[in-house]
């Protein structure tokens, strides 16, 4: 009777080293890619918020043209509707990215006259709505990391507010004085 001959021992070494490489490649990989994702994470939340702010400042200038052309902002039951149709305002300017949900993320403060102060508050960030209006009760802070919203002022410039700076916000210009005294 033969006998058996004996299994190839280096065989068995070269798979076991092979598999030892490619576990290694993998807990490298992982601790990289925990190491890196932050960033990048940070990094696209970055950019949404940028893309946020720059629609929003896009559709300031399409109040604006829409100002000019009849002296007043759009009515805010028909907003959406107006800066598309009379001011060529682009859809897509009306959503925030970190709010995929709504057809609008934003909301007009029916407060808002062309002639009131800089700092008072046009349009907010809303979970969304299409010629949504109203004030503070429809702000949303949950769109961006860290915690707050993008607004566009009566004076044309919009800023990241952060959720403790909420209450700073102007939603009404002041009454006139009175003359009398």
């Amino acid at each position: 009777m033969k006998q058996p001959e004996p299994r190839n021992c280096q065989t068995r070494t070269s798979r076991a080293g092979k598999i030892k490489k490619v576990a290694t490649a993998i807990v490298v990989g992982f601790i990289a890619f925990s190491i890196i994702w932050p960033a990048i994470n940070k990094k696209v939340r970055l950019d949404r918020n940028l893309t946020c702010r720059r629609n929003l400042f896009e559709m300031g200038r399409a109040m604006s043209v829409y100002r000019e052309k009849f002296v007043e902002y759009p009515t805010p039951d028909k907003w959406c509707d107006l800066l598309l149709e009379r001011a060529g305002a682009d859809e897509a300017l009306f959503k925030c990215p970190g709010n995929k949900r709504a057809r609008c993320s934003f909301s007009l403060n029916p407060n808002a006259e062309p002639n009131g102060p800089g700092d008072l508050v046009v349009l907010f960030e809303t979970t969304g709505g299409w010629n949504q209006f109203g004030g503070p009760e429809l702000l949303t802070v949950e769109n961006h990391r860290p915690r707050g919203c993008n607004v566009l002022f009566n004076d044309g410039h919009v800023e990241f507010v952060r959720a403790e700076e909420i209450d700073r916000l102007i939603w009404a210009a002041e009454p006139a004085e009175s003359a009398e005294k």
